[in-house]
């Protein structure tokens, strides 16, 4: 097994939150379960899940329950 790498986080598409129908609909990262405001980067995944970017990229990279490297 290999860290997560990167590159890998490199192709997953990002958008920024232009006007109240995108936050409306997304309403909040459940990574750091704030609410999504205008202006916001967005990392959204091939299932249409969506996350603050930072969040995701914090998140993927180190497991928060045992405080490692995310393996695949």
């Amino acid at each position: 097994m290999e860290p997560v790498s990167l590159e890998l986080l490199d192709v997953l598409p990002t958008s920024v939150l232009l006007n109240a129908f995108h936050v409306k609909i997304l309403d909040q990262c459940v990574i750091c379960m704030e609410k999504y405001c205008i202006g916001d980067e967005v990392i959204r995944l091939p299932c249409f899940h969506a996350f603050h970017d930072h969040c995701f990229v914090d998140w993927i990279l180190e497991c928060r329950v045992v405080e490692s490297v995310v393996f695949y």
